[in-house]
């Protein structure tokens, strides 16, 4: 069974995983996306920053600011927002992590906490 991190390209998207988030008790959790030549992208490779055309953005104000090798990306429950962060953390210091999957049914994606 191979499950990845969320890519999220819509608001409903974003609102499931904040409602996952919620049940979970979970304050912070990875975003399937990384930094590529100075921009950060989803996993699959589409752009995640409104600068460079992405389909859907929930950044915080200032965000990304690639502050210190800010390579990764987590969404904060509390603001409903994503940050780019430094990529190591420890387990118990990092954000949680929920997968999302395909269906074999119908080819559609879930997620899981």
């Amino acid at each position: 069974m191979s499950a990845k991190l969320p890519i999220i390209k819509s608001k409903a998207e974003n609102t499931f995983i904040v409602d996952l988030m919620s049940k979970q008790k979970v304050a912070w959790v990875w975003l399937g996306m990384m930094r590529k030549q100075g921009k950060m992208v989803w996993f699959d490779n589409t752009p995640a920053e409104p600068s460079n055309r992405a389909l859907y953005s929930a950044w915080g104000k200032t965000e990304p600011s690639n502050k210190k090798n800010e390579d990764c990306a987590y969404l904060d429950f509390h603001k409903k927002t994503w940050d780019d962060n430094k990529c190591d953390h420890t387990p118990s210091s990092g954000p949680s992590v929920i997968c999302q999957k395909e269906r074999k049914k119908d080819r559609s994606s879930k997620t899981e906490g």
